[in-house]
């Protein structure tokens, strides 16, 4: 986007709207505007940048969000599905009777995962933009640049969750993408190798 105002002393920037750029989602399903992988590791690039540089800032933006008295409502990144626990069980009946499932394990493993979630001691807690499909990035094909946009349940969170999240958007897109295993690891690897 292009900037318009920034006022320092009050954490204010206005940027004007980011044009006609196809998304991330529409470019990947269109193979004549270029790789794939390569716009998925560039995407990956800039979530691990984001990530990097915020995870010891988190403080920093709650702080902000504070004097504003701007507060991000709840996306599936920063719910804590702990208060929703009778909803869970329910679901797991339901997986259960349709596939081999060992409920205890299940709900073992949740609640150790929604532990890790939202600690706040956690060493990979920072600013997550909690909505980062692929539905979410601005791609310029010629610049081959990418912003990211729609930061409405922006937040600080366990910043693995943006990872996932872009991972997410592929099934939900409608167009029936799926990452390919192989693609899968490595931009994972790729991820990390960017964040340490």
């Amino acid at each position: 986007p292009t900037l318009i105002h920034y006022d320092t002393d009050n954490l204010v920037v206005v940027t004007r709207d980011m044009g006609r750029n196809p998304t991330l989602m529409e470019t990947l399903s269109q193979p004549s505007l270029g790789d794939p992988e390569t716009y998925l590791g560039d995407y990956v690039e800039l979530l691990a940048e984001l990530h990097r540089h915020t995870i010891h800032g988190w403080r920093r933006f709650r702080e902000i969000q504070d004097r504003f008295g701007a507060y991000s409502p709840l996306s599936d990144s920063t719910m804590d599905f702990r208060a929703y626990s009778s909803e869970f069980a329910e679901l797991l009946d339901y997986l259960g009777s349709r596939y081999v499932l060992d409920k205890g394990a299940t709900v073992e493993e949740f609640y150790r995962v929604e532990e890790t979630v939202f600690d706040p001691g956690n060493e990979l807690y920072g600013f997550i933009h909690a909505d980062s499909g692929i539905q979410n990035v601005n791609v310029d094909p010629e610049l081959r640049e990418m912003t990211l946009f729609d930061y409405e349940f922006a937040a600080t969170g366990y910043v693995l969750l943006d990872l996932a999240g872009l991972f997410l958007g592929f099934p939900q897109s409608g167009e029936g993408m799926r990452v390919p295993r192989g693609l899968y690891d490595a931009l994972n690897g790729q991820y990390f190798a960017l964040l340490s």
